[in-house]
């Protein structure tokens, strides 16, 4: 009997701190925009104090030699896994970003105690009628699998694809292509500062902005500045929020990111020497995403060239899903949407009401030239093929066979359909 009311007791009190630490974050959510953030930075801070005041024996019987061995253990994984991501990013590891990573791991791992601890409660309620002691622990197990998987697990995929890890730059335009740059500093309308690179062009008044791919960052995309630079547009380069030396960590998949691309078009329109009526915008995946939703809005970006591009929320969540080879196919369906479901709660806004589909069709005489590899295993190719069917004229396709997600760019004939595309309407 005080088994069971023990696990009761612990199965309200998860409860009662992941539901009621939620609804925080959504009530202060209209106010401020990155209450997620403000929360996993808390959340560490309260829990500790809370066991000051009134577990201290408890908190003093964990805090032995041991468990300081194996947070120092698990910092010096944190830092291993930084490195060998920027390293296979082709960045730089930034160490700052490293500590912020190890505290919000303890902040996740906070909650994720609780949840282990409320599934397993909620488990041992749901056969408590069952008699047979073998039977009672094997449904408990089962029980306890599918609450996990059906509900943590798609929390931990939600809040590793909105707090991703950054990464430095390795390159730049005078290391990788011998062009002159500047540095640049951009503030968004929400107030986030992002770093830029300028790349300008002899004798041109033309201009490109540059979106890059989740989880990169500008210097990865290098190729991208030799191909536009070559084709005579200035070029201007940029870390989104939450990637490279920008400032923020929080993804929103192009919702607040069109921020992003409307603050480089500010800085173009606002630099002397260039035509503020005839920038145009460049965006890979994610980026691709977030310049669709921005030039819908924003008239000054006169085109758009859009590489591998996901048009709906729930279809990209639903894909990385399927890549977890150890998820049942009859449940990738409910963890997406699972998913989707935390990724709106984190962000306080439902992202499937801003997807690029619905976006798309609002390009008023903007051309838009659509490219997608059609062995895309990340992004499928049908999701650039909706896009081209939402989309207004003049619009543009060019479909790679051969090409995975983003394998494109080394397709022999992508310049020159960039090329064709700009000089047919006039660029």
């Amino acid at each position: 009997m005080c088994v069971h009311l023990r696990q009761r007791v612990f199965f309200i009190k998860g409860l009662l701190l992941m539901s009621g630490s939620w609804c925080v974050v959504l009530v202060v959510h209209h106010r401020l925009p990155f209450a997620n953030e403000v929360f996993y930075m808390s959340l560490p801070l309260v829990w500790l104090l809370f066991h000051v005041l009134f577990r201290r024996s408890w908190l003093s019987n964990r805090l032995t030699g041991r468990n300081a061995l194996e947070g120092l253990v698990s910092l010096a994984g944190i830092m291993g896994f930084f490195w060998y991501f920027s390293a296979s990013m082709q960045g730089k590891m930034i160490w700052k970003e490293v500590l912020l990573a190890a505290y919000f791991l303890v902040s996740v791992g906070i909650i994720l105690y609780y949840a282990r601890r409320a599934l397993k409660a909620a488990a041992s309620f749901l056969t408590k009628r069952l008699r047979d002691g073998r039977i009672k622990r094997l449904v408990a197990g089962i029980a306890y699998g599918v609450l996990w998987l059906c509900l943590v697990f798609p929390y931990v995929l939600a809040t590793f694809s909105i707090h991703r890890p950054k990464i430095g730059d390795r390159l730049n335009p005078v290391s990788a292509l011998a062009l002159p740059y500047e540095d640049v500093r951009l503030m968004t309308q929400d107030g986030i500062r992002l770093c830029a690179w300028f790349v300008p062009a002899p004798d041109s008044d033309k201009s490109v902005v540059i979106g890059h791919g989740l989880g990169a960052n500008k210097s990865n995309f290098m190729p991208l500045v030799d191909l536009w630079h070559g084709l005579g547009y200035n070029v201007l380069i940029f870390d989104f929020r939450g990637h490279g030396h920008s400032g923020g960590h929080t993804v929103t998949f192009g919702a607040r990111e069109k921020y992003d691309i409307r603050a480089a078009v500010d800085y173009l329109a606002s630099r002397q020497g260039l035509d503020a009526g005839g920038i145009i915008g460049y965006g890979v995946s994610f980026g691709g995403a977030a310049l669709i939703q921005a030039a819908a809005e924003e008239r000054r970006i006169q085109a758009l060239v859009v590489d591998s591009a996901f048009a709906d929320i729930e279809t990209m969540a639903q894909q990385v899903v399927a890549l977890v080879r150890f998820v049942p196919p009859f449940l990738r369906g409910v963890i997406a949407r699972v998913g989707v479901m935390f990724v709106n709660l984190e962000l306080g806004f439902d992202l499937r009401e801003i997807s690029p589909h619905q976006a798309i069709p609002k390009l008023k005489d903007q051309p838009i030239l659509l490219i997608h590899g059609q062995k895309d295993a990340l992004i499928p190719w049908e999701e650039s093929k909706q896009l081209y069917r939402l989309a207004s004229e003049p619009k543009s396709c060019y479909w790679v066979n051969s090409a995975g997600h983003y394998a494109t760019l080394v397709d022999q004939d992508y310049r020159e359909h960039i090329q064709a595309f700009l000089s047919e309407h006039g660029l």
